[in-house]
Parts: C-alpha cells; structure tokens; sequence
C-alpha cells in the first residue's frame, strides 16, 4: 500500500489546496494536525499539507486522506449509499470533485443539514457551504453532477410533512444553491440527471420510497422525474411511478450517458406462493428485511416507458443459498451495460429462527448485463468476496454484515466495487474497548476494501484494503488506549478520470505508474457503530477524501466451500464448525460438498480425509481426491461427504475425523466430522466372539482367549463379547468363564441380544 500526496496543477498555485470555508458556527480549525507521534505506517498523509484555513482537523485517526469536514453524524446513509461524490469538467473550472455529506457540528442540539463541498482540482481551492436551511432536520444526503458540471444536492426531510429536497447550482463552480421543487413524501431519494433527449432539457431521475402511502414497514417504492429547467421552472411527473412494495432501504437508479437507457435496481421480498416470478410479496414475508430477491426494470426512453421488470436472483424457498440484503450499487458502463453490486446474507433451506437468518456472513455479489443469464433464467451472478467467517468478538452494527455500504465504478477499462467490512477471515479483534465488556454491535472498527475486474465483472482480484487502520481494543470514550479508526459509510464517485496532479492517492499496488484515479469519500469514525443506533459515543469525526489510483486486479487463487448439512439441522455454511450426523448402523449418508473458485486464478488442489476411531475408511469424498478448478464462469465443483463409507461402522460410538482441502501453496481448509453411529445394536447373538453368526462355538472361546491373553485382534461387535451380559464395555474373565461354563459346565446359555 502506497500514500502519496499529489503536487499542483497549476503552474502557480501552492502544493496545498487552499480551502476557502463557508464560515460554520462551528468555526474554523486547521486541516492537519500533528502526527509525530504515531508510528509513520500510521501516519494519515494530510501531514504532509501545511495548516490551512477550513471545517476540519485530522483528529488524528488512522485513515488515510485529506480533510474536508467534522461532523458529529457518523451514520450517513441507511440501506444503499446512492452517491455522495460526483465528479465533473468544466471551462474555465477544469476537473471538479462534488461531495455532499451530513453536517451535524454538535452531539444534541442541532440536527444534521445538507452540506457541499467543492474541489476544484485545478484551481487548488475547495469551497465548502451548508445547502439546507437552518432549523431543518435532514436523513439522507446524495448529489448528482449535471453536463455543464452544476452539482444537484439531493436528501430527505425529517421534520414533518416528510420530503425530498433537489438544491441546484446556480452556475458551475459557484457553489451556490437555490432550491428546486420539493417531492412531498418521498425519502430517502436517490437521483441521477440525464440530458434530454433532443430537447436540450435537464431531467432529474429520481427514485425513493413514498412515505406519505405507507402501511407498517411496508413502503411504495415510486420512480418521478423533474423535467425542466433546474432554475425551478421544470414539472414533476404526476402521479409517480409505482414500482413495487418493499420493506427496506436497498435501492438505486443508473442512466446513460449515450442514450436514453435508465435503470432502476431494487431489493424487494420474493414472490408469494402462486404468484409470477417477477411479483415481490406486498404482504411481507416472516423475516421481511432479509427474505429478499433482487429485482431491476429498465427504460430505454428516459423513463417514459419501462420493460417488464426481471428477478435477477429468483430464490425459491426451501432452497439454501443467499439472500440479498438491503444494500446495493448500480451503474451503467460506458459500453452501455448495467452493473450491480449488492451484499448477499447467507441463507438457510428452513429460516426456522433468529439464529438461523440473522448471521453476517455474507458474499458481496455481483452481476453485469454482459453476463447474461442462466438456463433458469437466474442471473449468472459473480462473487467479488467471500465474506464467510464468524465475527465472535464484535461486529458492524445495526444493518451491517461483513460486508456493507459499496459502491460500484468504472475506471480506466475496468470494474471495481469498494465496500466497508468488518474484521476478515484472520482478524477477528479490531474491536472498541467496549466489545469485551459486553457491548459488540457497532464496536467493529470498519476498513475500506476493493476489488478490480478487468473483464466485464466475470473475475475479481484480490480484495485489497485502502484504508488499513488495525486498533484493537481502542477507546475512545475515555481516551485511555486512544481513538478508535473505523473507516466507513465510503462513496465512490461513478467513473475514474485521468487527472492525477492533486489530492492524496491511495495505491495498492504500491507502485502504480498509469494516470486514472476515482474518487472516494468517507467518515473516519473515531468511536465505531452508528450513534443513532445507540452504538458508541458521540464523537467528532472527519469526512475525509483520496484518490483511488485504478490499478490492475491482483491475481489471487480463492476458493470458497459449504456442505449441505440441511438435512441435519445445521447451518450449511458454517463448513469450519463440527456438525453433529447420526448414520444407522452399516449405512452410508451423503452429504454434498460445494467448491467455487471465486478467485481469477486456477486453482490446483488434493482432497483427502483422517479418521481418529472407528473401523478405517469410515470417512470418504468422492469423486474427486484431487483436480484443478479454472477461473471464469466454469468455476464450481459438487462432490460428495460419505459418512459411514461401504457401512462399515455398525456398532454405536462417536466417530471423528476430517476431511481436508489443501489448495497447495495457498493454503489448507479443515471440515471437522462428527458422526454419531446410533439405532440397532450390532450385537445379534451374544457369545458369538468372532461374529460369524453362528455360535457360541469353540472358534468363539480361542477369539476370545487369543484377545485377552495373547494380543488377538478385537471383537467386531464388543456387545456380543459381553457374554455375562452386565454392561462391561469390554470383554473380562467372567465374560470367559461364563463361556466355559455353558459350553463344558451345564451353566446357562448367554443371554439374547435386544
């Protein structure tokens, strides 16, 4: 990972960029503060700037960056993100960034307002406004960037009646705002501006939910348009668009830059039973935020019609697998194609409790019309990662699993999603303080990662952290171990431009030599969770900002296994946990065994099993004890668990082993067995030793002497054995006399087995 810190554009200006403030009551503060203290791996990059004038100090936290603002509102979006970072180009401006975010300058009083800020790349200054009024009391914050390079702020109202609110730059650069018609009773708003097909008109894509016609948690998800000047002389359409009933927050719209083509994205609950594919329930499914499909519609006339919409992921119930959650991302690239990358929460074949849908494993999941479709009519869905792994010490908080808040991008002929996550498959203690006292929700510190394609979104490079800010056991309530560095709620702005002479860059690579860079915002939180949720402290956090250098994807192999222990009661994904099975004597039992290569190399690899107790060979997989698994869309394998193998195992005991997966040089993976032998007893006639099933005979009276005294192989069914029949696990002198006598003393015979 390389920081480095861009010098000017301009052949005059100063290497800092120079902020010129809207003068907040919260006053001024300088942008850098200093770091001398922490080790240089820790050291965020704004050190290296000299002090200037604007709303925000480093507060020394980990995260890489400069600073724009403060703010006391961590949380900044519920559900998708939508943009809150554009970008654009305009004469005499050159390159600009746009960031909107929520601006709360203290912990009780003054709720979050709408802010902007504005950097202009070759004129080495940023401006910085409050776009909402005074007194009002805003829930979201999203921005949109006009042709001519105006930016569109865009959030809803809380204060009641409920809204969603469009300001609109008055002229490029200029950073100031009038306000566009209201949407009264849509919140949450995501929007996009496209230019008008042959009318040379500005149209506002607007989609959001309709609060005003809500029932429960069930909300209309509507889609309108403000066509027309955005000056406030344009129209709404009237009435909306109904384009389905959801119960979460997870939706997004992309639009063309050629054509009329727009996309609305939208996760919804699966179909009722007897309705068509493509009909989310309106009633609500039992687990209502979670049960989810993932669904789009597109328009190819800028909204004015709409093809039948599609269910890109059509689950089935009764079928383990994933469910998508209530976040996602959407795009349309530059060939035209739309693009979605969203969180997708494991699933179990019956969602019987809390226990069993609640879990924070997930995938980040991804999908591109390029893709197409599979013979079912599924989308041919990509993983990016492979976020399988328990978080037993903290986690992200309210509506956060592994994986959340990502943000899809195009850049220099490649694809990339960037998204928070929280702890990994080898870190498991990036934890607040307060995590080991009881308190994990929202204690995980966040770390912003992503991963690059490079051929349309069929693979992925290794997921790369940007933001590395490791802080066990921080504390930033009392100060005592120091600040957290939760690194979270990022946004990334559409596409990568090739302007590389500003700002701070984060490289991956550490050693990239090209000139496309995307943007990416984000809260540096120094108390992780969200304050709204309860979670942490009130805090003065930063909004920080860098450039993302848009390297090549890094080649890494990464397999990815489950076993359907379904049947058994056990969740499906927790391969790395012991299942308990209980096999029938002399009876086999299946269980499939699941390999994706969600990695971009070929993965080589060599599956054998090891066995503790019980009669060797107990334990096999077939078909396969050793292959090769290919990267692309031919990536899985299926084989199969044998339990209980040929039915050699037929008396009662616990058997253990595993089976292993040693993928050479990168890595092994271990699936612990249990298996239960249970039901008849081996035991069909007592006495008879050998278990010939004949006897007792004098063949059974040598066994039994040739075991006890002279080393002799042991019985095959110890019951039998039990001649005396009083329980002892293993045979003893009385079990031999007892024999004795009834075969040469007249004594009785053994009892009959049960």
């Amino acid at each position: 990972m390389r920081y480095v810190q861009k010098g000017s554009c301009s052949m005059i200006a100063t290497v800092a960029i120079l902020l010129f403030a809207f003068m907040a009551a919260s006053g001024n503060v300088v942008l850098a503060t200093d770091q001398s203290s922490l080790p240089q791996e820790n050291r965020s990059v704004a050190e290296t700037l000299p002090a200037t004038q604007g709303l925000g100090s480093d507060r020394l936290s980990l995260g890489p960056g400069l600073v724009l603002a403060n703010t006391y509102r961590d949380r900044q979006a519920i559900g998708a993100m939508g943009r809150m970072i554009d970008r654009g180009w305009h004469i005499p401006h050159g390159h600009m960034v746009h960031t909107t975010w929520l601006h709360q300058p203290d912990s009780l009083i003054t709720g979050p307002a709408l802010w902007y800020g504005g950097i202009f790349g070759e004129e080495d200054r940023y401006n910085a406004v409050q776009v909402s009024p005074f007194g009002a009391y805003f829930g979201s914050a999203n921005i949109t960037v006009t042709h001519d390079d105006r930016a569109v702020v865009l959030g809803h109202l809380e204060n009641l009646p409920q809204s969603s609110n469009f300001f609109a730059e008055t002229l490029p650069g200029s950073s100031i705002f009038t306000p566009v018609t209201a949407a009264n009773g849509l919140i949450w708003p995501k929007a996009i501006w496209q230019e008008a097909m042959f009318t040379g008109d500005s149209i506002l894509h607007v989609l959001a939910l309709d609060a005003a016609n809500s029932s429960g948690d069930a909300y209309p998800l509507v889609y309108t348009r403000y066509i027309g000047s955005l000056s406030g002389l344009g129209v709404w359409d009237s009435p909306p668009y109904v384009v389905d009933t959801v119960f979460g927050f997870g939706f997004d719209l992309a639009a063309s830059v050629f054509d009329g083509k727009i996309a609305l994205v939208w996760i919804a609950n699966l179909p009722d039973p007897g309705d068509c594919d493509t009909c989310s329930s309106s009633t609500g499914r039992p687990y209502s935020d979670r049960d989810n499909d993932l669904y789009f519609q597109i328009s190819y006339d800028q909204g004015a019609t709409f093809a039948p919409r599609i269910n890109l992921t059509r689950n089935v119930d009764g079928e383990d697998g994933y469910r998508p959650y209530t976040e996602l991302s959407a795009l349309i690239s530059s060939n035209n194609d739309l693009h979605v990358g969203w969180n997708d929460r494991y699933w179990p074949t019956e969602a019987g409790g809390e226990g069993d849908t609640d879990a924070l494993q997930c995938r980040m999941s991804y999908w591109a019309e390029g893709l197409g479709f599979e013979p079912d009519n599924r989308g041919r869905i990509r993983t990016v990662a492979d976020l399988n792994y328990p978080q037993p010490n903290c986690n992200g908080g309210m509506y956060q699993l592994n994986g959340a808040k990502m943000s899809v991008s195009e850049c220099d002929d490649k694809f990339y999603l960037t998204w928070t996550q929280f702890n990994s498959r080898f870190v498991d203690d990036d934890c607040a303080s307060r995590a080991g006292e009881g308190d994990p929700d929202g204690s995980a510190n966040g770390e912003i990662y992503s991963s690059a394609s490079d051929n349309g979104g069929i693979t992925w490079g290794y997921p790369q952290t940007l933001t590395n800010s490791y802080a066990p056991e921080c504390d930033s309530a009392t100060g005592i171990v120091g600040p957290c560095a939760s690194e979270h709620w990022a946004s990334v702005t559409r596409y990568g431009s090739p302007l590389d002479c500003y700002g701070v860059v984060v490289d991956p690579s550490g050693s990239y030599s090209g000139d496309h860079y995307l943007d990416v915002q984000y809260i540096d939180d120094v108390d992780p969770g969200s304050i709204i949720e309860n979670e942490g402290t009130w805090q003065l956090n930063s909004l920080k900002w860098f450039r993302l250098a848009c390297t090549d994807p890094v080649p890494y192999p990464r397999m990815a296994i489950s076993v359907d222990w379904d049947e058994v009661g056990c969740p499906w994904w927790k391969w790395w946990e012991p299942c308990l099975v209980e096999v029938q004597p002399s009876t086999e039992r299946e269980f499939p065994l699941y390999m994706e290569n969600v990695g971009n190399l070929t993965i080589d690899y060599t599956v054998w099993t090891e066995e503790d107790n019980g009669p060797p060979g107990w334990l096999h997989v077939e078909p396969f004890t050793t292959g090769s698994l290919p990267t692309g869309l031919a990536n899985a394998d299926t084989g199969t668990i044998v339990i209980n193998w040929n039915g050699v195992a037929y008396e009662s005991e616990l058997l253990t082993g595993r089976v292993i997966i040693d993928y050479h040089d990168d890595g092994v993976d271990t699936i612990p067995i249990e298996a239960q032998v249970i039901g008849m007893s081996c035991c069909v006639i007592r006495g008879d030793i050998n278990h010939s099933g004949s006897g007792p005979d004098i063949a059974d009276l040598v066994y039994l002497v040739a075991y006890m005294f002279s080393g002799g192989a042991e019985p095959p069914c110890m019951e039998e054995a039990n001649v005396n029949n009083d329980g002892s696990p293993v045979p003893d002198i009385a079990d031999l006399v007892y024999l004795v006598n009834y075969m040469f003393g007249g004594g009785p015979p053994p009892a009959p087995c049960m």
